[in-house]
This record gives C-alpha cells, sequence and structure tokens, in this order.
C-alpha cells in the first residue's frame, strides 16, 4: 500500500478538532520544547495516511491551519509529496510534487 508520512503541529491549526477524522492513522505522538518560537511547546503528531484520505483531508487541514505554517505529506513508496502553506490570510492552495531522479531538494 502506498502511505504517505506528514507530521502536523497541533499549535499549527486553529481547530484541532479538524484531525479527528484522520486520529486512527497516528504512528507516533511527541512533544518538543520550542524556547525560541511563539508557541513554546510543540505537540506533534505523526500520520500514515493512505491516498486517498489525504487528498480528502487536504481540504479540511487548509481551512484549519493558522497563519505562518505549513503542512506537508509525503509518499513511502512513490516520488510524490503534498504541501499545504497558509500565509499572511492567504491560503497557497495544497499542490502535489511529483519528484523525478534529476530534481534536488536543498
Amino acid at each position: 500500500m502506498n502511505n504517505f508520512i506528514g507530521e502536523i503541529i497541533i499549535e499549527s491549526l486553529n481547530d484541532p478538532s479538524s484531525l479527528d477524522s484522520i486520529n486512527k492513522y497516528i504512528i507516533k505522538e511527541r512533544i518538543e520544547d520550542r524556547p525560541l518560537e511563539t508557541e513554546k511547546t510543540w505537540h506533534i503528531r505523526r500520520f500514515s495516511l493512505p491516498r486517498p484520505v489525504v487528498i480528502k483531508t487536504l481540504p479540511i487541514l487548509e481551512t484549519s491551519l493558522n497563519n505562518g505554517w505549513y503542512i506537508y505529506f509525503f509518499s513511502e513508496h512513490k516520488n510524490e509529496l503534498f504541501v499545504i502553506i497558509k500565509k499572511q490570510k492567504q491560503i497557497y492552495q495544497a499542490f502535489g510534487i511529483k519528484i523525478d531522479q534529476k530534481t534536488k531538494i536543498l
């Protein structure tokens, strides 16, 4: 099965209940102290989602994401990535990127 891995910082969401439908896909949870950030403590959930669930969940996460944050899901087996970026009250729509062998990520 082609699952997508993504981590979501709970503090990045204006409505954490937007994760209710995918909480059954949590594979790890952790807390990080971030003393230099606006949010001093981050509660992070890692998910492993089937592709159809990612596609269905992206619009929900778009509306719940706070300004200045991003969410991504990457494929475990294919060169595919979905990203949501929200900056200053403007949502840069979720988009999928297919990465070929020549693409370099810095």
